[in-house]
């Protein structure tokens, strides 16, 4: 510019004012790029007078010099081939990180007023570090080691199990090796230990394991705890762990833990004035929307844009996980995004349209929890992604490294139906991980489970994140437990509600597609009924609209290991000889005349009902009927379930008989080609 600028004073004849103008402009410019340099990436000047003369315990004086020495961008540390080997011995630390304010024009850490996207757009584009199989919809992790370092979750803060719950994920993706235990009442997750069988090396406290792979860790990124806006910062920086192996640390760990285990403190977003000191970079947000949007254009392209988890990062009893949500450790071993947004909420969906938006229709994956069930799920089918409810999931990064042959559940024959009333009772609520892991193992111990037929719903995602638990529950099953698909096939999703997000798709062909995907883990699971819920806007029957015929026949044409699926909602006016349809001669539609009973008076009246059907027609033809159980109410004790078929056998004796969904469904199914002349 300067050379520029005097070739045209000295090789041509200029008017006088022009020139001076110019050089005017030629020193604003000098003065304004001195005075960028010493303009902090961040708010943090506002509330200290220290941070830019004490950025870095290195002498660090401004951020711009920050910038400099952390300028290596995170994608050259990111690999192209899958991550799918075992690392037996740990390897020197990656390159440190980029500045987050790089690439910024205006220096100041944040992306507002920009521009320029840094990330793709493009769903079809698969991005992040880790790549697996588009038919997959979660990855699974290399080969987990066979004897594991294991701690405690009991005693520990919150804040401390953030940080271990960051450890177990970085050290797990690059082979499974950490594994935590909990004494909770609610949900024994320790017990796993015993009937899995594994194995644990000694360990006497937790911090232990901090220095045993400290090699493995390039470092600390510190949240902000000032208040709930800020406190999001935990999902920010969920992220940039799995992205750059760093240590989640809360503000007032952060020194101590520094200075024990040698890890410089590399990103700071508190206002933690001596940790802002030791810090190489500072940046506190201005709200939780700049936050998750500077996320998205940072980490966009370098995490994997077909799994996202939503986590809620208050207070850890809350809804939603709470602030160390143990699923936490799954997405940042698999270089995920975490957010926590309401879609109901206009500014939440502002950003949370652009997370979506990137995501590929009928292949990417929700995790975690929304603040609002329907309004999350009906947001994630609109863009053609299905939820599964995962907050308190623990251990998932152990679990998806376990390699064993997933064994199909049991393949019943058809029985001969008789005229009598054949009820199926099932249980809720199998979409859920965290109830697979926990709450129902804890009720499989029950010393009465077995004596009564029960469908269980189950989620086919443990084919993917979890072979050792399903396995577990095939091998210990008796007789009278049966399985079935929690709604509404591989995850939870409102089919009237898929890729209404998405202008110029058809949705009943994109539906197609996902429900193709999901099949093939119906066949691998051995799971051949499914239950479906629809977002209590109209049961999806033939009976609404014709545009829920054409989502019954997007299951019935793409799911051929599945026989027929229940409706789960809006039953209430239930007609026996309306509400069930066979399509293609094959796949019956019909409800779940009592779904999600949480009172035992409830499912009383659903089987008087199946009896008074039966008896009005002085037992000329068979009757089917469901009877579901909210297994976190009623369903929660066998003893229940047995009282149930007893009372039935008290007003109907021989006439009633309890059989699974599937041998339903296989009768019902014959049933209704007796009566029709179909062979």
């Amino acid at each position: 510019m300067f050379k520029d600028f005097f070739s045209k004073i000295t090789g041509q004849k200029k008017n006088i004012l022009i020139m001076v103008v110019e050089i005017v402009l030629v020193l604003a410019i000098c003065a304004g790029s001195i005075a960028g340099v010493a303009v902090m990436s961040n708010r943090a000047q506002q509330t200290s007078s220290n941070a830019s003369s004490e950025v870095s315990s290195e002498g660090v004086s401004s951020v711009g010099e920050a910038e400099s020495q952390i300028e290596s961008d995170v994608s050259s540390t990111v690999s192209e081939g899958l991550v799918s080997d075992p690392v037996q011995d740990p390897v020197e630390p990656d390159p440190e990180p980029m500045d987050p304010g790089d690439g910024d024009d205006d220096g100041d850490g944040s992306d507002e007023g920009d521009e320029q996207i840094n990330y793709t757009t493009d769903p079809n584009v698969i991005t992040g570090k880790l790549k697996w199989s588009e038919d997959r919809f979660l990855p699974n992790l290399p080969t987990a080691a066979k004897v594991l370092d294991t701690y405690a979750e009991t005693g520990l803060t919150s804040e401390e199990l953030l940080m271990f719950t960051s450890l177990k994920g970085i050290v797990n993706q690059s082979q499974p090796r950490i594994y935590s235990t909990s004494q909770q009442a609610d949900a024994e997750r320790n017990t796993w230990s015993q009937h899995l069988s594994l194995k644990f090396n000694k360990t006497n406290s937790p911090y232990d394991l901090i220095k045993k792979y400290r090699k493995e860790l390039n470092g600390i990124v510190v949240w902000n705890d000032t208040d709930r806006m800020s406190r999001h910062t935990v999902n920010l920086a969920t992220t940039i762990a799995g992205v750059e192996k760093l240590l989640i640390v809360a503000p007032g760990d952060a020194v101590k833990i520094s200075k024990d285990y040698n890890l410089p403190i590399v990103y700071n977003f508190s206002e933690n004035q001596e940790v802002m000191k030791l810090a190489k970079v500072n940046h506190v947000f201005g709200d939780m929307w700049e936050m998750y949007e500077y996320q998205l254009q940072k980490y966009g392209n370098v995490t994997t844009n077909r799994v996202i988890l939503g986590l809620n990062p208050y207070d850890p009893a809350s809804e939603g996980g709470g602030l160390y949500g143990q699923v936490r450790d799954y997405i940042i071993a698999i270089s995920g995004m975490t957010v926590w947004l309401d879609p109901a909420i206009e500014n939440d969906r502002v950003v949370l349209d652009k997370y979506f938006s990137r995501m590929p229709s009928g292949k990417s994956t929700y995790l975690g929890w929304w603040p609002n069930e329907s309004e999350g799920v009906f947001y994630c089918s609109g863009y053609g992604v299905t939820v599964l409810a995962s907050d308190t999931a623990s251990n998932l990064s152990y679990y998806a490294g376990v390699n064993e042959t997933l064994i199909k559940a049991p393949q019943e024959k058809q029985k001969q139906y008789e005229n009598k009333i054949y009820i199926a009772m099932v249980e809720s609520d199998g979409d859920n991980l965290q109830y697979m892991l926990g709450y129902l193992h804890d009720m499989w111990q029950q010393a009465e489970r077995g004596e009564v037929p029960i469908t269980y719903t189950m989620t086919p995602s443990l084919a993917d994140v979890g072979t050792s638990v399903w396995n577990y529950y095939m091998k210990t099953r008796t007789s009278n437990d049966y399985f079935c698909d929690g709604p509404s096939a591989y995850g939870y999703l409102y089919p009237k509600a898929w890729d209404e997000q998405r202008f110029g798709v058809d949705k009943a062909t994109s539906l197609g597609s996902f429900l193709k995907r999901s099949d093939a883990y119906m066949k691998k699971t051995g799971l051949r009924t499914i239950t479906v819920w629809n977002s209590g806007s109209g049961a999806m029957n033939t009976n609404i609209d014709v545009d829920n015929m054409e989502l019954l026949m997007a299951y019935a044409n793409n799911m051929p290991s599945v026989i027929g699926i229940t409706q789960q909602e809006n039953m209430d006016s239930w007609n026996p000889k309306k509400s069930n349809t066979l399509i293609n001669n094959r796949f019956l539609v019909r409800p779940a005349e009592k779904s999600y009973c949480s009172e035992m008076f409830q499912l009383e009246q659903g089987t008087r009902s199946a009896i008074e059907e039966f008896y009005k027609d002085n037992g000329s033809h068979p009757v089917f009927f469901v009877n579901q159980a909210v297994v976190w109410s009623v369903g929660n004790n066998y003893k229940n379930m047995i009282n149930l078929a007893n009372y039935g056998k008290l007003l109907a004796g021989d006439d009633i008989e309890y059989v699974s969904l599937d041998q339903l469904f296989m009768m019902q199914t014959q049933y209704i080609k007796d009566s029709h002349g179909i062979k």
